[in-house]
C-alpha cells in the first residue's frame, strides 16, 4: 500500500506517517508540503496512491482541502482521500452522517 500524505507543514504530514508507520511498517508513504508537486505525480500516474491524505486548511493558498480534493477527482485520481485537520472542532459533514 502506498499513501500521499499532504499538508503545508511539513511536521504535521512527519506526524500523520508516524501515526499510519506505527500501525503497519509495510505501508509506503510519500510527503507534500507543496500540493503541485502532488498533482505531477498524480497525472503521471493516477494509480500510485492507495489513499491521500489531504488537509483541508492550506494558510498561504487561495484554496481549501476540498477544492484540492475536488481537482483530484477531476483528474480522475484513483485514490481513497481521507481528510486531516488539526482543528479541534468538526468543519466538514456529510450528509450521509444523518441516514
Amino acid at each position: 500500500m502506498r499513501i500521499a500524505i499532504c499538508d503545508d507543514y511539513m511536521e504535521h504530514a512527519r506526524d500523520i506517517e508516524e501515526k499510519i508507520t506505527s500501525v503497519n511498517e509495510g505501508i509506503l508513504t510519500d510527503l507534500y508540503d507543496d500540493i503541485e508537486q502532488l498533482f505531477v505525480e498524480v497525472n503521471a500516474d493516477k494509480k500510485k496512491y492507495d489513499a491521500v491524505f489531504m488537509d483541508m486548511e492550506w494558510e498561504n493558498n487561495t484554496r481549501s482541502g476540498v477544492d484540492y480534493v475536488q481537482m483530484l477527482s477531476d483528474m480522475d485520481c484513483r485514490a481513497r482521500i481521507v481528510c486531516v485537520t488539526a482543528y479541534t472542532c468538526l468543519l466538514y459533514t456529510s450528509d450521509a452522517a444523518d441516514e
